[in-house]
């Protein structure tokens, strides 16, 4: 019998089990503490049933945003365990690309692929199509996204839009481009969006970036309703802060700087170069304390959502971060409101201090 099985016939006998225990338990309380002793038996036998995972054999996996962070050690990871890798880059010829093309196996396809554009989403699909050979598209995994921190306010529009086209729009064209090819699977399929903690809870100095990642928590969440008639599986992986590229502190410091160079004279004014000159040390040094370093538990859990047999609806890595979430939730709207400002620096701005005088 296999572990599933198993794991079937132990599930049938917790009723059996609690009766009998009931039987001989002389208080309530006893009784109690043994109906949650089960209850969390039955939830571990549940669990374990859908532990198994999924044999790599002719199954091929798309991941978008591989040039680095989660999408480079995620196509290297399931290299490793027999898939068929199309590892997605931005910079088809990139650092990123040439250390995939010498660490894996002859497996794993370099595609070149900006998601912001229709024509190499197109070309990717045919590069794809054409090189499946026997393996069916198991799997695809909107990983590609880009960062935007900092004060709304100073934020372009042409920067927000560009965040929201890759973050949010960007899996919507894979996904439109990709499903005729994924419906051919012999097995129930699946997609992953790498989402965040961000598309939960909107920080201060993060609105364009919780923007786009709550955007695409509701196309995760609508996609998984839709597609459920046709046996495919949509996940969303929500991280909290990893030590990636995307919050390098030289690169938030320069954002910052950028930002308060094109804004107009009046709202400098209104902030203050003291606040600004505040925020360039705050943002990158708050980002870096509240950062994880633990990415392969990350890689992990995307791993997880891409491998098991059947995946839940949706993973945050980490225990200690689910759980931190999960309270987060549970806070009202006042306080959440106080723990959000993370990344604000704790100094007046110039408005604020005139109308003090």
């Amino acid at each position: 019998m296999d572990i599933q099985g198993a794991a079937l016939v132990g599930l049938c006998y917790i009723p059996v089990l609690y009766f009998a225990y009931s039987a001989f338990a002389t208080d309530p309380v006893t009784a109690a503490a043994g109906l949650v002793i089960l209850a969390m038996s039955a939830y571990i036998l549940l669990e374990t049933m859908s532990h198994g995972s999924v044999s790599s054999s002719n199954k091929a996996v798309f991941i978008t945003g591989c040039d680095s962070g989660f999408g480079y050690s995620l196509a290297e990871r399931l290299d490793e365990l027999g898939f068929k890798v199309f590892a997605a880059c931005l910079f088809h010829d990139g650092d990123g690309a040439k250390a995939l093309r010498e660490r894996c196996s002859n497996r794993l396809h370099i595609v070149q692929l900006n998601v912001s554009s229709d024509q190499q989403v197109q070309e990717a699909l045919t590069f794809v199509r054409e090189n499946l050979g026997d393996s069916d598209l198991w799997a695809v995994v909107n990983n590609a996204g880009i960062g935007m921190f900092g004060e709304l306010e100073w934020v372009k529009i042409e920067d927000l839009q560009k965040v929201m086209d890759v973050n949010a729009v960007g899996p919507v064209r894979i996904i439109k481009a990709f499903l005729p090819l994924l419906r051919k699977s012999k097995e129930n399929p699946r997609i992953v969006n790498v989402n965040s903690v961000a598309g939960r809870f909107t920080l201060a100095c993060g609105v364009p970036y919780s923007m786009s990642k709550h955007a695409c928590i509701a196309f995760t969440d609508g996609l998984r309703r839709e597609l459920k008639k046709f046996n495919i599986d949509v996940v969303s992986v929500e991280p909290t802060l990893y030590k990636t590229p995307l919050g390098n502190p030289d690169t938030l410091k320069k954002n910052s700087e950028q930002q308060w160079e094109q804004l107009s004279t009046d709202v400098k004014s209104d902030y203050g170069q003291g606040y600004f000159d505040a925020l360039c040390k705050v943002l990158p040094a708050r980002f870096q304390a509240m950062a994880s370093d633990n990415v392969d538990a990350v890689i992990a859990t995307l791993v997880t959502a891409v491998t098991i047999i059947k995946p839940k609806r949706r993973y945050i890595p980490r225990l200690t971060a689910s759980f931190r979430v999960w309270i987060l939730e549970k806070l009202p709207y006042s306080i959440q409101d106080r723990l959000l400002v993370a990344f604000q620096p704790k100094v007046a701005v110039a408005w604020a201090k005139g109308r003090e005088t």
